[in-house]
């Protein structure tokens, strides 16, 4: 019985479909210069778009979407020594190859650019590896809200998302955590990043003994084991100066 034309598989190229109607980028010098450098402002302008459609994704606060390392004023050797160190941790950042350490925690006052220093780095790695920023007060409330019988995730997916992102920074470390189920849920998550061998940007206002005191012992050993950065951020408030 002969099949009819619609019976046939036919097989598509998608790529040769593709290019016959998505011409090639213009090369220089088969192509005016005009044309050319307008194409590459194009590309950067997409490039940086997608980069800064995924940290908005990612929960960084919209202050700070501008943040680079390049943007952080370091006019003292403290806040340079700072710099210099998340710049090469941002350098060197990769899942599963050599890092300065798994962990790094700022602390200080209020204003002192923590928050400016991780958003950085997270922009620095965003066109390779996924972000994440969340505060301590927003992870307990995104896991309250899964008790809820409609709730469309569960607790588990939550601190699956956190402990699966290649990079996430978690703000106000021993602030906002009230009963002891949200403090567990906090040290599960820091746990187990560090059991995935996943970096992890820690940020305080507190004191460094606050800090540790709040964390645990037994999260405090593992970031030593880990060879974890401590980074004090003691000088004024940006804010007060400003």
């Amino acid at each position: 019985m002969e099949r009819s034309h619609s019976e046939i598989p036919v097989r598509i190229d998608t790529a040769q479909t593709l290019n016959r109607f998505v011409p090639p980028p213009p090369k220089k010098g088969s192509a005016p210069v005009d044309d050319y450098d307008e194409y590459l402002r194009r590309e950067e302008k997409r490039k940086a778009d997608e980069i800064n459609d995924r940290i908005v994704k990612a929960g960084v606060p919209a202050r700070l979407l501008p943040a680079t390392l390049d943007n952080f004023e370091a006019d003292t050797k403290d806040k340079s020594l700072v710099l210099d160190t998340m710049r090469t941790y941002a350098s060197k950042f990769g899942v599963g190859i050599p890092l300065p350490a798994n962990a790094v925690l700022l602390y200080g006052r209020p204003g002192t650019g923590k928050t400016h220093l991780a958003c950085a780095v997270m922009r620095a790695v965003a066109p390779r590896f996924g972000i994440r920023y969340t505060t301590v007060s927003w992870l307990a409330r995104k896991v309250r809200s899964t008790y809820h019988r409609r709730a469309e995730e569960t607790e588990e997916d939550i601190l699956r998302d956190h402990i699966n992102v290649s990079l996430l920074t978690i703000d106000e470390i021993g602030v906002g955590l009230g009963s002891d189920h949200e403090k567990a849920m906090v040290h599960d998550v820091i746990a187990g990043r560090y059991d995935a061998k996943k970096p992890t940007i820690l940020l305080s206002n507190l004191s460094l003994e606050a800090v540790l005191e709040a964390i645990g012992d037994r999260l405090v050993d593992r970031l030593r084991e880990d060879a974890g950065i401590v980074l004090p951020c003691a000088w004024p408030s940006y804010r007060g100066r400003a």
